[in-house]
């Protein structure tokens, strides 16, 4: 593998609560990742015309021995291209990437999505209209030149179409993927089998990274603080905005914006798929998934 080239990704899924899986790695003395993040440069046509020395450059701030990572959530929506480009930059030698993927419960992902752009003034239209649109949106092509996932509320939560066509290339062994059921069964191991997975060290103190992280970005040790228990490991607290969990008053939203009953059967069957390819009880999730119609 090319020594200047990123050795993980975290590739996702958008608007999937991973900003504490951000600031963990930040913190962690044996990673680096750009202070740019969610680059896109693969999804996104206008960033990848800028040529490969523009992405070595947003790895040249990192000293020798540290390994590189490209956190951009968005990967994930548009393999097509992605896949190739990767196969392109890395000379068709991807057997040592690795993947890390996050998913939190795909209804409150959803639903989520939509409340911030609501609040943002980005959504205008009802919930169920939003969804219809999708598709409409997947075919502009100025939306999928840039790689976009403003919009995409159901796509964006149907994890395992899309994870399949990844899992069509790489190993499942390259992957590492991780639930906000994992985190609140126990985030110690969990958070461990990250770093185990990247290669680095599993116990490494993330306080001693607390002064310089204040000096580069004041918002990083206030994440730092507020997510690491036992100066390493982030607490979880579903009244919280942790792990992308939403705020009480946030799911009290949620339950009035209740989803249209088709997308509920759809997203269980995507759930249930998801079950057979990683081997978890992840129907768990819609037991308590607010605005969600019993399927």
């Amino acid at each position: 593998m090319i020594v200047n080239l990123p050795k993980f990704f975290v590739i996702g899924p958008p608007h999937g609560g991973i900003a504490w899986l951000t600031k963990l790695l930040q913190a962690h003395g044996q990673i680096y990742l750009p202070q740019q993040q969610n680059l896109n440069y693969f999804s996104n046509d206008d960033f990848y015309r800028k040529g490969i020395g523009y992405y070595y450059s947003l790895f040249s701030q990192a000293h020798e021995g540290l390994i590189k990572g490209d956190v951009a959530p968005d990967y994930l929506l548009y393999p097509d291209k992605v896949l190739k480009r990767l196969r392109f930059l890395y000379n068709g030698d991807m057997r040592e990437l690795r993947f890390v993927v996050y998913l939190k419960n795909p209804v409150v992902r959803l639903l989520d999505d939509y409340l911030n752009n609501r609040d943002s003034g980005l959504e205008e239209l009802p919930l169920e209209r939003a969804i219809e649109r999708e598709q409409e949106l997947l075919s502009n092509a100025m939306f999928t030149r840039k790689g976009m996932s403003l919009g995409l509320y159901l796509n964006s939560s149907r994890y395992h179409s899309l994870l399949k066509p990844w899992l069509s290339v790489f190993h499942p062994d390259q992957f590492y993927v991780i639930t906000d059921l994992d985190l609140q069964e126990n985030s110690t191991r969990t958070i461990e089998g990250v770093f185990k997975f990247l290669g680095v060290d599993a116990n490494y103190a993330a306080k001693r990274n607390y002064e310089r992280a204040a000096t580069r970005d004041a918002t990083v040790l206030d994440g730092l603080k507020k997510f690491f228990l036992k100066d390493l490991l982030p607490t979880v607290d579903n009244n919280k905005e942790s792990h992308g969990m939403p705020l009480n008053g946030k799911r009290t939203r949620m339950e009035e914006a209740r989803i249209p009953y088709h997308v509920s059967e759809l997203l269980y069957s995507e759930v249930a798929d998801l079950e057979q390819l990683l081997g978890q009880n992840l129907t768990r999730w819609f037991s308590s998934a607010p605005g969600v119609y019993a399927v």
